[in-house]
């Protein structure tokens, strides 16, 4: 658990080029990030790891960047909330002492809600959570904002299916493209209760495409609300209300995962330990039901003849949930065990492999 020693301050840099350094964290109010810009300038480079871009917010009327594809489902989950007034990516540098070491933290986002407190949002992929160094700087950030009286979220991979839903919905969020007049006499309709089909087909005197485009305009703006968790189709029902996303909201982080030290390796007597797999009745998958040389994250196995390396270890409803990662990166497996992640029968621990190559990034335009 890390310890916050000492005064808190916040750097901020303002949009004429110059920095504020060293405001009080505790008394520096909302307002000064009308004036700010992003700490940091994202790059492109040849081979990184991460996409970064603009995307255009409604809720801002103007571009926020991002770092990240992950970073860029936030902003899209953000500009859908209704309670979100105002979206700044890379808002502050906290600077403060933790554990006797000066130490200094770039949030992702900062988002001002009306109804709420302000809120610290930082993006992380799932199996990041679980390392010591995120885990530590995650920790004492989440301490630091807390302290003050906001919010802080982390901020992993949302459903895959909300995602695609919020995505395609997105298409619809530039207000000045849609006939008011239209939207008016929608919104005046009795449509709750009606499926999205229904809805499309209700004014027969106005193009369908035009009908199509501002009734999904309307379930952006949430006149409109329905299932998101399933893949939208003209079977959704429309509600009154306000839309309830799942996302992916952690306020309490995991407890950390110790990597195996780069180089270390197992003898032989570990590695000819095996395990048994036990054979569900049904022919599916199994679980580890032996003792036998305890893996972690990082830790590259040969299952079945094929080289894999453990990304991401943790807890699930079945059992411990194990993420790895096959061939150059292009393909990824997830094995469920009823105990601790272990070496099995039917893979090994490999020694001093060269890792693979980062997993190529995924493409989507906005």
């Amino acid at each position: 658990m890390s310890c916050v020693v000492g005064e808190v301050s916040m750097s901020l840099r303002r949009t004429d080029g110059e920095i504020d350094e060293d405001l009080v964290w505790s008394d520096t109010g909302v307002d000064v990030f009308e004036s700010s810009m992003p700490w940091r300038t994202f790059r492109w480079r040849y081979g990184q790891k991460h996409y970064s871009g603009t995307y255009w917010s409604s809720t801002m009327r103007g571009h926020v960047v991002y770092e990240s594809r992950l970073e860029l489902t936030r902003l899209l989950y953000a500009d859908f909330d209704q309670d979100v007034t105002a979206v700044f990516a890379q808002p502050f540098l906290l600077s403060t002492t933790v554990d006797g070491r000066r130490r200094r933290h770039v949030p992702d986002f900062l988002m001002l809600r009306e109804k709420d407190v302000p809120l610290v949002v930082d993006v992380k992929p799932r199996h990041l959570l679980t390392r010591p160094k995120v885990n530590f700087a995650l920790g004492w950030a989440r301490e630091v904002v807390l302290s003050r009286g906001w919010d802080f979220q982390v901020w992993s991979e949302p459903p895959e299916a909300e995602l695609e839903n919020l995505r395609f919905l997105a298409g619809y969020r530039r207000e000045w493209l849609f006939d008011e007049g239209l939207l008016a006499e929608i919104r005046a309709a009795d449509l709750y209760g009606a499926t999205l089909g229904d809805a499309f087909r209700a004014f027969p005197q106005h193009p369908d495409w035009r009908v199509r485009a501002a009734v999904l305009r309307l379930l952006w703006c949430q006149h409109f609300v329905t299932d998101l968790t399933e893949p939208l189709s003209e079977r959704h029902v429309l509600r009154h209300g306000s839309a309830a996303v799942v996302g992916v909201d952690r306020r309490d982080l995991p407890r950390p995962v110790e990597e195996p030290k780069s180089g270390s390796a197992l003898d032989d007597e570990q590695i000819e330990q095996i395990c048994r797999i036990t054979k569900s009745s049904t022919g599916g998958g199994g679980h580890v039901t032996g003792a036998a040389v305890r893996v972690g994250v990082g830790t590259r196995l040969k299952y079945d003849g094929e080289v894999v390396v453990v990304e991401e270890m943790f807890g699930s409803a079945v059992g411990n949930e194990v993420l790895v990662r096959d061939g150059p990166g292009r393909v990824r497996n997830r094995t469920t065990t009823a105990r601790r992640p272990r070496c099995c029968s039917r893979s090994s621990a490999m020694r001093n492999l060269p890792r693979f190559g980062s997993e190529p990034p995924m493409s989507t335009r906005f």
